[in-house]
């Protein structure tokens, strides 16, 4: 925003400081948080009734819940933390990808499970948290 001055007969024109709330990187560092945030909520409940309630193996209940976490993570990132920075690929591409790149994680949480539950006798649900 320009504001303009009358200044001894001469107009002069300033820019009006800009209000920061916060930098788009703080927006979008916040935003990826939060998102991460979820996605730890959604892992944890859904480990809990998938064994509690459905009585099912924990481990394949934390990969279940780690799945859903990742689906989930993704959505979110994609339309809230960078809906700015999409590139050509479609919703479907990219979410294979992202898919494929966190499977990896996936498999070391299953192990880290596996050996806290098994070896350490740990709660499965500290145990999945720590993983």
């Amino acid at each position: 925003m320009i504001r303009e001055y009358g200044l001894a007969g001469r107009r002069l024109r300033i820019a009006a400081p800009r209000r920061v709330v916060g930098s788009a990187q703080t927006r979008r560092f916040t935003r990826f948080g939060l998102v991460g945030l979820t996605g730890v909520v959604i892992n944890m409940v859904l480990l809990y009734l998938l064994v509690g309630a459905a009585h099912m193996q924990h481990l394949v209940a934390a990969a279940l819940g780690t799945e859903a976490a990742i689906v989930s993570n993704f959505a979110w990132n994609d339309r809230w933390t960078f809906h700015d920075a999409l590139g050509d690929r479609t919703w479907l591409a990219r979410l294979c990808r992202y898919n494929a790149v966190s499977l990896s994680g996936l498999g070391i949480s299953l192990l880290v499970i596996a050996v806290l539950t098994d070896r350490a006798n740990m709660y499965y649900l500290v145990a999945n948290l720590v993983a």
